[in-house]
């Protein structure tokens, strides 16, 4: 082997055959014929909490970030969280101090990956970090969660990768579309963490600073990426009246294409970029209504967060709204160009070409914010709540991700503490 070759080298050219001796160390994932589970991993104690840790390629801002939060706030103590590795060391790494304060440590890099996988009872992991040779060395048994709605040709091929795990996981049914054949499945929807949009006494000052003389406020919550359309937004503005504003949360690679187009309108009076926010509560306070004109979503916390704030939303057929369509206000958008030019300046042209879809959503906007859309607005607003109340319960996602971790484990973690 050349010396100025990595030392992975070896785990990449045989990445077949370690593959299949991870399962025969394994063994295949049945029930034994008398009902018998199989046996614990190596080093467990009977009665001891199920070690588990979360492999992720990044954790900065965004939908996924709150998923492992909250699925580390919910689960009881039968499963012990250990770890957050994040195994792109140059990634940036948001706000920790919530897991941190719950005793989790955070991580960097595929050698700690690795050495977790030979640790841990299971392993949790999304995107391309399952696609690597730490998940075929390990007696680990390893949960892959699919975040996408499977649309997307990149999505299909980050979770084919997944062809070794014990399990899969769709945070909704949109997201089963990803699964590669073969393998074990399962959908645990998202949930939302009532206790993190519980608004502030600050948010009337925020929200009478943000309309600076105007009368409604529209949102757009999420990162600036092409799969989230927030250009569309811009359009939408276009369309409404001077007494709408728009507020836009979040970052990404696509804000510099949204600040082009709205100097290129002329709408920086109508239009703040405000980031990344902590105060995220006591600005779904502030909105009147919420823009969600993404081209794919495997869920959409943004949908989610909107019903159990009593926000109106306004959604394409994506994630949660395709699942509960009768809770939002249904809405298409303009066809958004393949971004294969680096010139600024065409893209934002080519963005603002069809604005029929961005018109007739202006004036669902207007008529349901009219005193004759009242009485459907309220219906809507209403019918989101009980579909977060029903289905989306914090307490119920922390169940159903402990008994899906302790089958994955063949354990039985349903005794509670005396």
């Amino acid at each position: 082997m050349s010396k100025n070759k990595p030392p992975t080298s070896a785990y990449v050219r045989n990445y077949k055959a370690r593959r299949e001796e991870s399962k025969r160390r394994r063994g295949p994932f049945r029930a034994h014929p008398s009902g018998a589970t199989r046996a614990r991993p190596r080093g467990r104690r009977p009665g001891a909490p199920l070690q588990c840790s979360i492999v992720t390629p990044v954790f900065a801002h965004g939908g996924t970030e709150r998923w492992i939060k909250d699925l580390i706030s919910s689960t009881p103590p039968q499963v012990k969280w250990n770890e957050i590795c994040v195994v792109n060391p140059t990634a940036t790494v948001g706000d920790t101090s919530e897991v941190r304060a719950r005793g989790v440590a955070i991580t960097r890099g595929l050698r700690r990956a690795a050495q977790l996988a030979r640790t841990q009872d299971v392993i949790v992991t999304w995107g391309m970090a399952s696609h690597g040779y730490w998940s075929l060395q390990s007696p680990a048994r390893l949960v892959a969660v699919a975040h996408g709605d499977g649309s997307s040709s990149f999505t299909r091929a980050v979770m084919a990768s997944n062809r070794s795990a014990d399990l899969m996981v769709a945070c909704s049914p949109a997201a089963v579309d990803t699964f590669p054949q073969g393998v074990r499945g399962k959908v645990i929807c998202n949930a939302v963490n009532l206790e993190r949009l519980k608004p502030s006494p600050a948010a009337r000052r925020l929200r009478e600073s943000l309309l600076g003389g105007a009368r409604h406020l529209l949102g757009f919550v999420g990162r600036f990426s092409w799969e989230k359309n927030p250009y569309e937004a811009i359009h939408v503005l276009r369309a409404l009246p001077q007494e709408w504003r728009l507020v836009m949360v979040g970052d990404g690679e696509e804000r510099g294409a949204v600040e082009s187009l709205v100097r290129q309108h002329g709408l920086g009076p109508r239009a703040k970029l405000l980031g990344v926010r902590a105060d995220v509560a006591d600005l779904y306070e502030a909105f009147d209504a919420v823009l969600v004109p993404s081209t794919q979503e495997g869920f959409g916390y943004v949908i989610a967060e909107g019903w159990a704030t009593g926000t109106p939303v306004f959604s394409t057929s994506v994630g949660a709204a395709k699942l509960w369509p009768h809770a939002v206000f249904p809405i298409t958008h303009a066809p958004v160009p393949s971004l294969q030019t680096n010139d600024t300046a065409r893209t934002v042209a080519e963005r603002g070409m069809a604005q029929a879809p961005s018109e007739a959503t202006a004036r669902a906007i207007l008529r349901a914010f009219s005193p004759a859309g009242s009485a459907e607005r309220r219906r809507r607003v209403q019918a989101g709540r009980e579909v977060v109340s029903r289905h989306l319960s914090l307490s119920g996602f922390g169940q159903s991700w402990a008994r899906a971790l302790a089958s994955v484990a063949g354990v039985d973690c349903s005794r509670k503490k005396k």
